[in-house]
């Protein structure tokens, strides 16, 4: 796995697990879950994109190899 892919995937990851722990931890402390889900949201969506294109970029190199 290249460097670039690892990165990738760990912001990726991050996004979808990361940061919807600590928008719950906020809406959990201030009672508020607005928070919450207007956080959760774009985040998820763009650890989504990031998987997907990850997902991509390895069946081109994929391709390319065979």
């Amino acid at each position: 796995m290249r460097n670039l892919s690892k990165i990738t995937l760990f912001v990726s990851l991050f996004l979808l697990i990361g940061f919807p722990m600590i928008f719950m931890i906020i809406s959990m402390f201030t009672d508020q879950w607005i928070y919450m889900f207007s956080g959760s949201v774009p985040s998820v969506l763009a650890g989504a994109f990031g998987i997907f294109f990850l997902i991509q970029q390895y069946r081109k190199t994929d391709e390319e190899e065979a």
